[in-house]
């Protein structure tokens, strides 16, 4: 079972010779006992999720959500069980994406009394943003007690602009990232 697209012959064994996953060391092979012991009792199901393929849509969970085939566990019970190096970690199973952009007044950098820089206006609003998200989403108390490797987190992963000299100041800029929260 896996929960990412992977090359199939890379997968594993686990020491019980029962579960095969994609890199058996992270711990998945732990993980996935209890789903195998369920598959014994209950019968087997295999699907992809799909949560890291987004250039291939309608396959995996959306396609079973399009054809009704999740409708029966909306009664539960219903477990998820994640894990990223070897340690419980919800926040690796969704996310909130969000995206900001600055327009300033390109500029010869030389000159940056006579420019707007869209980066600098977007970093002092990146940190103030992160500042309320940390104040408002503090670590949970319990996240030590069952070894969650992160709290939550709103962090940026992409900056963009439309390029140009170095000794240039651009005209506006795009910053994305994602938010993380599992600690709430």
């Amino acid at each position: 079972m896996d929960v990412v697209t992977a090359d199939p012959s890379d997968w594993g064994v686990g020491d019980d010779g029962l579960s095969g996953a994609r890199g058996l060391g992270d711990g998945a092979h732990a993980e996935a006992r209890p789903g195998e012991a369920a598959a014994q009792e209950y019968g087997r199901r295999s699907f992809i999720a799909n949560e890291e393929n987004s250039s291939v849509l309608g396959i995996g969970v959306d396609a079973l959500v399009k054809d009704g085939l999740l409708d029966k566990l909306k009664q539960g019970p219903l477990f998820w069980i994640d894990t990223a190096d070897k340690q419980p970690c919800i926040g690796t199973g969704g996310m909130i994406s969000w995206r900001l952009r600055a327009t300033g007044k390109l500029f010869h950098s030389g000159l940056p009394h006579k420019a707007i820089n869209p980066l600098e206006l977007l970093m002092e609003a990146l940190k103030e943003m992160q500042s309320r998200f940390y104040k408002d989403f503090p670590p949970h108390p319990q996240e030590l007690v069952y070894g969650f490797a992160t709290p939550s987190t709103f962090k940026p992963t992409q900056w963009s602009y439309p390029g140009g000299g170095i000794n240039q100041i651009p005209g506006e800029c795009t910053i994305s990232g994602d938010v993380r929260l599992p600690s709430v």
